[in-house]
């Protein structure tokens, strides 16, 4: 994108693409599946079956972390169905946030490797 543009206008241009996207590939159902909480200010109007939030990192504890990502992450807890993480330190940090939370530690299988 440009640069120059405010955050209100890159915000609305992304939430327009996202739209026309569903519209003319005429997506009517689905879920959304959010890695990052910071997704939500141009995903927000969207009206998924399913909202799933991936929560692998204390994205918050990131060096020039957003200010306003932990405010979006209790809005993605509000609208998530279910919530998994990477892992049980993250797991028991968060797991009084949400009614369907799940430790979904990094793992490999074994005999393939």
């Amino acid at each position: 994108m440009r640069s120059g543009l405010s955050e209100e206008e890159v915000l609305k241009r992304q939430r327009k693409f996202i739209s026309n996207l569903f519209t003319n590939m005429n997506i009517e159902k689905y879920f959304s599946w959010y890695y990052t909480p910071m997704a939500l200010p141009f995903t927000d109007h969207l009206t998924p079956e399913v909202v799933i939030y991936d929560c692998m990192d204390e994205l918050s504890a990131f060096k020039f972390a957003p200010p306003q990502l932990t405010i979006l992450e209790q809005e993605l807890f509000k609208k998530a169905d279910i919530v998994f993480t990477g892992g049980n330190s993250i797991y028991e940090y968060k797991k009084n946030q949400h009614h369907n939370i799940h430790s979904f530690p990094s793992s490999i299988d074994k005999h393939h490797f």
